[in-house]
């Protein structure tokens, strides 16, 4: 009996503490009981790359995370900060209240935005005064034992300890959780420039989402032939729409389509009368499934046909089909990529090219946000039809082989200049002749408060030329066919940097480039470009370029050309450009006279 009697009493004790333990409400809640999924604000300050939390509390959860300290290391040119050692990126979106990027270093400031993974997009930038640092976020991970606990929110490791204190006026069990959001990644789901992005606006499902991209664009080109008794004028117009469908099924599994239609008029006139085309085409621009971290070293593994494109389209600006292996980790990253086309445009020339080339792509370096060196090399095998129309040569026979070792350094490395510095040498074969050419293009744009609102640029691209007396081997620098020449200096908007009228590869030809630019305000800008051309060696054809008349072969002035850029984002949503290019033939062509273009261009995304 008193063996039972102690059974019960024992049994009630154990309900009683047990039931202490679990309430739901009335007791004050403990670290102990924070859950992956709350939604805190925690204040405290950053050491070194731990933010130690004196306060925590846990709220309602909002759609956008939230910090709260001192900007640094504040970009006028690549529109981006630093907070609490985490990048901010602004956009044409950002609200700014009582304070502007120009004047951002060292104030301390309240950012609204999204985290996308390694950044914060700001949706709104507030000054604040002094007080504690500040992190509002999603709990993602937890580590470590109550108090000693260690809280993962966006890129932050957050400590918290026995002094931490909890405000949480109910218990945490019944605290609303936030959902996981798919985006939220170490790698970003699509790596794309600003004229691609598509930000997907509209939500499926909680996992699904769509998004278009609206692209029109009229071009005039006149006098390409250099002669204007001729009267020679090319106008082009297109207007596109760009679906895109993103789903992630998962935290580690992504899958996008993203067809393109498009619709193409073109019309030359000239003395002899006119002539016109138009096409009306559907393609898939990419289309593919990617996976995070399949084996567990930080790599995503993306299968498809897949956007190859880099932060000047200096090597590339093509869709291909293609296996890539990427890996990060911290500010290093490492890739290997092997490509080529299956299905191409028959009524593009350069799909004609592409369908069956067999090409290898391997890069690695390192990126800080702000600055990054990476070396990389491209090995292409064309195949089937001449890659090559503007090479000059003979036409394409057997093989053609090049093979690209590229080196490349970017960024702000002195305060107020991005600069850039692009390296390439090619080796390979075309039928029976070497391939051994060079190529560089460094240059740096400099913005100053000083002479805010404007900004500076200079640059120099030079690629070598075939010596005649080597006939077995040709020294010409080529780049990879792949290549747009498309980048921004300090404006809102990118351009052709070799110039907009001639439009050159970099092959047996070195370019001096000026420019002065300007914001009107934070949304638009004005560029002022001019270039010169020298070929290296005198040649009567030009590799690739928008001219139809060939040069001498005799002198190596080219010529000159002066551009004006205008983009606007001053409308959410919107992007409006307005480019005229003017060049103005060298010695190389005799009794020559000026071609110009001029192109409007308007895109709307949601």
């Amino acid at each position: 009996m008193n063996r039972l009697l102690l059974l019960v009493i024992w049994c009630v004790t154990a309900g009683a503490l047990w039931a202490q333990e679990t309430k739901p409400s009335g007791d004050k809640p403990t670290l102990a009981q924070l859950r992956v999924g709350h939604w805190i604000e925690a204040k405290g300050d950053l050491r070194d790359t731990v933010f130690v939390v004196s306060e925590v509390e846990v709220v309602e959860p909002a759609d956008e995370e939230e910090l709260i300290g001192t900007a640094v290391r504040v970009s006028g040119l690549d529109q981006r900060f630093e907070l609490l050692g985490l990048r901010v990126d602004v956009t044409s979106e950002t609200e700014w209240r009582d304070v502007s990027l120009d004047k951002l270093e060292g104030v301390r400031v309240k950012v609204q935005g999204r985290w996308k993974g390694g950044k914060l997009v700001a949706k709104e930038v507030s000054k604040r005064g002094e007080g504690r640092d500040r992190i509002a976020g999603r709990i993602d991970a937890i580590t470590g034992e109550a108090p000693q606990r260690v809280l993962e929110v966006m890129d932050f490791q957050l400590q918290l300890s026995g002094d931490t204190e909890l405000d949480k006026p109910e218990s945490l069990l019944e605290a609303k959780l936030a959902p996981e959001r798919m985006v939220q990644r170490r790698t970003e789901v699509r790596r794309v420039d600003a004229e691609d992005y598509i930000p997907g606006s509209l939500q499926l499902s909680e996992t699904l989402s769509f998004g278009v991209l609206v692209d029109t664009k009229w071009t005039r080109e006149s006098n390409r032939d250099l002669d204007e008794a001729l009267g020679d004028q090319v106008d082009s117009s297109r207007a596109a729409v760009r679906l895109q469908l993103l789903w992630l099924p998962s935290e580690s599994t992504s899958v996008l389509m993203s067809p393109r239609l498009e619709y193409s008029v073109y019309v030359r006139d000239d003395v002899t009368g006119g002539t016109g085309d138009v096409n009306f085409n559907l393609k898939l621009n990419e289309v593919w499934v990617r996976q995070d971290d399949p084996w567990g070293y930080g790599a995503y593994l993306q299968v498809g046909r897949l956007d190859f494109d880099d932060d000047r389209e200096w090597i590339w600006k093509r869709y291909l089909d293609a296996a890539r292996l990427r890996w990060e980790s911290g500010n290093w990253n490492a890739e290997v990529s092997a490509m080529t086309l299956l299905d191409g445009d028959d009524s593009s020339d350069s799909d004609v090219r592409d369908e069956g080339t067999q090409s290898m792509y391997a890069q690695a370096g390192w990126d800080d946000g702000d600055r990054s060196v990476s070396f990389w090399v491209l090995d292409q095998r064309f195949s089937g039809v001449d890659p090559d129309p503007f090479a000059g040569d003979d036409p394409l026979d057997g093989r053609d082989w090049p093979i690209f070792f590229g080196a490349r350094v970017l960024g702000e490395w002195i305060d107020d200049v991005n600069a850039w510095a692009d390296l390439c040498i090619v080796r390979g074969y075309r039928d029976t002749i070497d391939i051994e050419g060079f190529g560089f293009d460094i240059g740096a744009t400099w913005e100053s408060a000083a002479f805010a609102p404007f900004y500076f640029t200079a640059g120099y691209a030079w690629g070598s030329g075939d010596d005649p007396a080597t006939p077995d081997v040709n020294e010409a620098f080529r780049q990879t066919t792949w290549q747009r020449n498309n980048g921004k200096f300090g404006g809102v908007t990118s351009f052709r940097y070799y110039g907009e009228a001639m439009e050159p590869e970099l092959s047996n030809l070195g370019i001096l480039t000026l420019g002065v630019g300007t914001r009107i305000g934070r949304k638009n800008s004005l560029d002022l470009v001019w270039h010169t051309y020298q070929q290296d060696q005198a040649a009567d054809f030009i590799r690739d370029s928008a001219l139809d008349v060939d040069p001498d072969g005799i002198s190596t002035d080219l010529g000159s050309e002066i551009d004006l850029i205008f983009g606007s984002k001053a409308i959410d949503g919107w992007d409006f450009e307005l480019v005229y290019g003017r060049f103005a033939p060298g010695d190389a062509f005799a009794d020559a006279d000026a071609t110009w273009m001029a192109s409007a261009q308007v895109r709307y995304r949601f």
